[in-house]
């Protein structure tokens, strides 16, 4: 069964996009008006025709800087093309979604590879952004950042290497259910500390990821005591079962 989606964003304007944009305004009816000024004094009023020019000018550069960027995933196959004005494609690149070493959202706070040849093809909006960080022979170690919708991001999710599969799933499965106010996430690092130091683990939140507590939580258990096993797990079902009920108040 052959898997194809295809998802077509517009890129928002930045600040220099929009000082470009202005000075090309600005150029043209300054041009304009000096040109038809010439005319009516001289006049020579085939200079006109020159005015027409002017503005057929600034409408072709205004709109060269009219961005879009197109994705495709065709059989696990991802491709990136660029248009500029509706007019002009460019081929970005070409990658195997199996081949990506990471893939997840994009927000503020997900810091960039310091390496890395950097794709940027979203939208610009800070909104619904991934990344899927990859390797090629041309650009070496490299980062796209784009804003796929669901349909693609889920086929691209057929195609990626088991671990990041699953780790994506886990994660998108946190997400809804903590959108759902049912479960809200907690400090992996936090519950380690504390079962270590033999405490009670109290108030502490738990994260449920598709039914089963935070691996690095369940090893620390299998590694400890059995009679501490017994104890952590038994503060974290009531835990779990006490955020249960309260999201489903």
């Amino acid at each position: 069964m052959d898997h194809f989606a295809e998802y077509l964003v517009q890129k928002r304007p930045t600040s220099q996009d929009r000082l470009k944009q202005g000075l090309i305004v600005a150029a043209a009816v300054v041009l304009s008006v000096l040109i038809g000024a010439i005319s009516v004094l001289t006049g020579w009023l085939f200079l006109l025709v020159l005015v027409i020019g002017a503005i057929y000018g600034a409408y072709y550069l205004l709109t060269g800087c009219y961005t879009e960027y197109e994705y495709t995933v065709t059989n696990g196959e991802l491709d990136v093309d660029k248009i500029a004005g509706r007019r002009k494609r460019s081929h970005l690149l070409t990658v195997p979604v199996s081949k990506f070493t990471g893939f997840g959202v994009y927000t503020d706070q997900t810091d960039d590879p310091s390496d890395a040849t950097l794709f940027l093809c979203s939208d610009n909006t800070g909104e619904n952004a991934y990344y899927a960080d990859f390797t090629t022979e041309e650009y070496g170690t490299a980062r796209l950042i784009f804003t796929p919708n669901e349909e693609m991001v889920q086929t691209i999710v057929l195609f990626l290497p088991a671990a990041l599969k699953r780790q994506f799933r886990e994660i998108q499965a946190v997400a809804d259910v903590d959108h759902a106010g049912i479960v809200q996430p907690f400090n992996t690092a936090a519950v380690i500390a504390e079962t270590r130091a033999g405490r009670d683990l109290g108030n502490l939140e738990f994260l449920v990821v598709l039914g089963k507590l935070d691996r690095d939580v369940l090893k620390h258990v299998q590694n400890a005591g059995l009679v501490h096993a017994v104890r952590v797990f038994a503060d974290v079902l009531f835990v779990v079962g006490d955020q249960l009920a309260l999201g489903f108040e």
